[in-house]
């Protein structure tokens, strides 16, 4: 129960005038100050932290902060190893947002706290409850301990895979800038452009790898799995059941994980090569590229 809410500088400003503006006052026009702080704001936040017996961290997640009554439910589960991003993810006709590892049964606590531009405070003593097994399926495994521990080792791999994803295509934006801005030049690009194209094929022999044959797949036809799409069947079949894992799965993840190291070396090769082609680039006078860092004044000789 929150009997005030959590209000943000402008909106507490405004309430403040709005009572002033009723009684007949004068509201002055904000100081630049005042206005500067409420946009370098960050919004307020009701803060709920899961830990379990030893006192690590499972979960963090907001709730909300207007006045009145809220009921905020948990999932029993840690965080999805899934990117962040900015905006709310869009719930879609075949699934809702991405999870992570169900936790095993025994003693957590939850806090509560509110954020205020940064500050975190406490709202009210740590309570204590119990997470307990059902088990009316025959199907679950009797070692929850060792099917937590594949199933982070899922996570691991498949945080790791997400991040090389967008990297890759984080990689592949700078070379497509990279390739009009090489015509900027007005000395021979020769070498310049010849990099840029080997470094695209290495990127797509990574994608290949990571997110399977497009080329093939975009035709209809059968292609070799991609890790990513191994990864994605462990966790689709495996983190919505109790069940041990399966002999499948494992062998799958073993291989995702072989075959990512191949493709994560490549990612790197990429990445090295690409900033020191956006150096070179720099030195030469062209345009800035999303991506290759704040340019240096003046150029160093």
């Amino acid at each position: 129960m929150l009997r005030d809410g959590l209000k943000s500088l402008a909106d507490a400003r405004r309430e403040a005038e709005i009572e002033i503006e009723q009684d007949g006052g004068d509201t002055p026009y904000p100081s630049w100050d005042s206005l500067r702080a409420e946009d370098r704001e960050d919004g307020p936040a009701i803060l709920f932290t899961v830990t379990d017996a030893a006192g690590d961290v499972v979960r963090r997640f907001t709730g909300p902060h207007g006045e009145g009554l809220h009921r905020v439910a948990w999932d029993l589960r840690y965080a999805a190893p899934d990117p962040v991003r900015l905006e709310d993810a869009t719930p879609s006709l075949f699934g809702g947002a991405p999870v992570g590892p169900m936790v095993v049964p025994g003693e957590y606590t939850v806090s509560i706290a509110k954020r205020i531009n940064g500050v975190v405070t406490p709202l009210s003593d740590p309570q204590t409850f119990i997470v307990k097994p059902i088990d009316a399926s025959p199907e679950a495994t009797d070692d929850r301990e060792g099917l937590l521990a594949f199933q982070q080792e899922t996570a691991d791999l498949a945080r790791a895979v997400t991040g090389a994803s967008a990297a890759s295509g984080e990689l592949r934006n700078r070379l497509a800038h990279l390739k009009l801005t090489v015509e900027a030049l007005t000395t021979p690009n020769e070498s310049q452009r010849a990099v840029i194209q080997e470094l695209e094929a290495i990127l797509d022999e990574a994608d290949v790898t990571l997110n399977g044959d497009r080329t093939v797949t975009s035709r209809n036809e059968a292609a070799p799995w991609s890790v990513a799409a191994r990864v994605a069947e462990v966790r689709g079949w495996g983190w919505s059941t109790q069940s041990p894992a399966t002999g499948s799965s494992v062998d799958a993840l073993a291989i995702a994980s072989q075959e990512f190291s191949a493709a994560l070396a490549q990612l790197r090769d990429v990445e090295t090569r690409l900033a020191a082609l956006e150096d070179e680039l720099e030195q030469l006078g062209a345009p800035y590229v999303p991506g290759s860092g704040v340019p240096s004044w003046p150029l160093e000789d």
